[in-house]
C-alpha cells in the first residue's frame, strides 16, 4: 500500500497556543525586587512559582497564609531548575 502524497504548506502562520496569561507572570517577576512578595490564590501562586523557576531560573518561596498563598522573590538564583512535585515546597 503506497503512502498518499502529503501536501506541504509554506508561510502558514502559527496560531497562539491557548496558554494565555504566562506573560503576566513574566511582567510581575520583572517588576518585583528581591525580597518583595505577593498574596495570591493557590493556582496563581503555583503558576508564578513555576514560571519564575522554570523560565527565569529565579528562586521563589511560597507560604500559606489563611486561604491564600504568599510568594516571595528571593535574591538567590537557582543553581539549576528543580523538576518534580511543587507541593513539597510549601510549608504551613
Amino acid at each position: 500500500m503506497a503512502l498518499e502524497p502529503i501536501k506541504i504548506d509554506r508561510a502558514m502562520p502559527i496560531p497562539n497556543s491557548g496558554r494565555s496569561g504566562w506573560g503576566k507572570w513574566k511582567e510581575l517577576i520583572q517588576k518585583m525586587r528581591f525580597g518583595d512578595s505577593v498574596l495570591l490564590d493557590q493556582k496563581s501562586a503555583y503558576q508564578l512559582y513555576h514560571s519564575a523557576r522554570n523560565s527565569f531560573n529565579i528562586k521563589m518561596v511560597i507560604r500559606k497564609q489563611g486561604d491564600k498563598f504568599r510568594v516571595w522573590k528571593t535574591d538567590k538564583p537557582l543553581e539549576k531548575p528543580i523538576k518534580g512535585n511543587w507541593d513539597r515546597h510549601i510549608e504551613g
